[in-house]
């Protein structure tokens, strides 16, 4: 069995290990990723180096990376300042470094990422759609990238049937799986924009964790960021 995983998930340089030795050395990362791909004890794993998480390009194709919008949250704090996207508060991504995903032009328009008319960076423009976040494990964001959220994907709706995400990125870290480099961890959450006409909130009081946003097709909700922070 080939499975191509980026090395920097598992921390390792080699190429073929048994399975019982990596759960052995990984065991809390490993477990999820080898459920996921249906790996059972008696299997060999064959790793392939995608790329060097030093870029932190996350194995996601360089045509689908905008790097002149990557910004560094990492020591910014908004000083009282209210910033605004699709008139809903935007909850910049402080503590996190986002990597930016090319979006422009690759819907219809550009409006809804208010790509034009901003008066300043504080300012939302007409017509674009509110900043959400998606916590997720560092293997599902090239599938993300470049196909969207799909719905069939889903296996819980707790609130109904939707792609599930909230304006809030500490939320949506508790739904991240972290990921092991270097004797660090990271952990992983994609932000997005999602349909004001079609957004379904969901309370705090509800969710017992944060504000839940419910997106009812995968149309409705466009990734543009890749948001990474180290936890250890």
């Amino acid at each position: 069995m080939l499975i191509t995983l980026v090395d920097t998930i598992l921390n390792l340089l080699i190429s073929v290990v048994p399975i019982f030795e990596l759960k052995s050395k990984f065991h809390e990362e490993l477990e999820y990723i080898l459920t996921s791909y249906s790996i059972v004890s008696s299997d060999i794993i064959n790793f392939k180096k995608v790329v060097d998480i030093g870029s932190l390009e996350l194995f996601i194709p360089p045509d689908q990376l905008d790097t002149r919008y990557n910004y560094d949250f990492t020591n910014i704090n908004d000083n009282k300042r209210t910033f605004m996207r699709g008139n809903f508060n935007y909850n910049r991504p402080y503590g996190w470094k986002r990597f930016a995903l090319k979006v422009l032009d690759k819907y219809e328009d550009n409006t809804w990422f208010g790509a034009e008319g901003r008066k300043n960076e504080q300012h939302s423009t007409q017509n674009e759609w509110p900043v959400c976040y998606h916590g997720t494990v560092i293997y599902n964001c090239r599938s993300i990238v470049e196909n969207g959220y799909l719905l069939s994907k889903g296996k819980r709706f707790r609130f109904g049937v939707g792609i599930y995400s909230t304006p809030d990125i500490n939320v949506a870290a508790e739904y991240s799986l972290k990921f092991a480099h270097k004797g660090s961890y990271y952990i992983v959450v994609i932000q997005n924009r999602v349909n004001p006409k079609s957004l379904i909130k969901i309370s705090k009081m509800k969710t017992n964790i944060g504000e839940y946003w419910i997106a009812p097709t995968g149309d409705d909700i466009r990734p543009y960021g890749i948001c990474i922070k180290k936890v250890l």
